[in-house]
Formats: structure tokens, C-alpha cells, sequence
């Protein structure tokens, strides 16, 4: 297995630079297993929005294909998932994910100053008091 790193996803999503586009896209055809880490995962859909100006549909059809590959496996795909169901209908991806991984590894709540994320997840997203 080979970990991969966003900048290999981001040409071959985009291929905005040919040479480096098609090794990533060489790369990614091979017969490897590609492990993909939370944080990868996170840097794509923020790079995306923020850089390229994606629309969270985009983002999310890209992250059910890139679930969907059989030749990646990711960190925490449960979790994956959850977060990207959720940002389909909105929210931050990232907040999403934190809250899939904090009750995947049994927390009791959340903690943040966000108060948009804090209303998403009322029942587990808490504000301090």
C-alpha cells in the first residue's frame, strides 16, 4: 500500500498542470492500493471550495466516486461517509468529519466556540458555558 498525498489527487481531480497530471494520473491507474488519511481528505474539499471554487455538489459527487475506487482505502471511511452526507445538504465538511470521528471513538459530546456547527449537532455539538 502507498500513501498518497493531496497534491497527487488535486492534479489528477483538476489536471490544471499536464506534466504533473498525467504522472498523478499514471500513478493513481496502477496496480497499487492507495491509502488516503482524514487530513488528505479534508485539504481536497477545502482546496477545492476555496481555490477552485467547487459547489458542494461537485465536491460531494467527487467524494462518493473517490469512496466508491477500489483502489483506495482511507483512514476512517465510516466516518468519511457520514461527513460527506452531511455536507451534501451543508455545513463544513471538516466540522462534519470531527463529529463522525468523536462519536466513532465514543465521546459523550463536542466542544467548539462554532456556533453554526454547535446547531447542526445539537444534542452532541456543545458550546462552552
Amino acid at each position: 500500500m502507498v500513501g498518497i498525498d493531496t497534491n497527487i489527487f488535486l492534479r489528477f481531480i483538476v489536471q490544471d498542470h499536464s506534466e504533473q497530471a498525467h504522472q498523478a494520473t499514471q500513478l493513481l491507474s496502477s496496480n497499487n492500493t492507495f491509502f488516503v488519511t482524514n487530513i488528505v481528505m479534508a485539504e481536497i474539499v477545502w482546496t477545492l471550495q476555496r481555490v477552485y471554487c467547487w459547489e458542494r455538489k461537485e465536491i460531494a459527487n467527487l467524494l462518493k466516486t473517490l469512496l466508491e475506487a477500489g483502489n483506495l482505502e482511507f483512514e476512517s471511511e465510516g466516518s468519511v461517509i457520514q461527513a460527506t452526507l452531511a455536507f451534501e445538504t451543508s455545513g463544513d465538511w471538516s466540522d462534519h468529519l470531527i463529529q463522525a470521528l468523536c462519536k466513532k471513538h465514543h465521546c459523550t459530546s463536542l466542544a467548539t466556540f462554532d456556533r453554526k456547527f454547535a446547531q447542526f449537532y445539537p444534542d452532541f455539538v456543545k458550546l462552552p458555558s
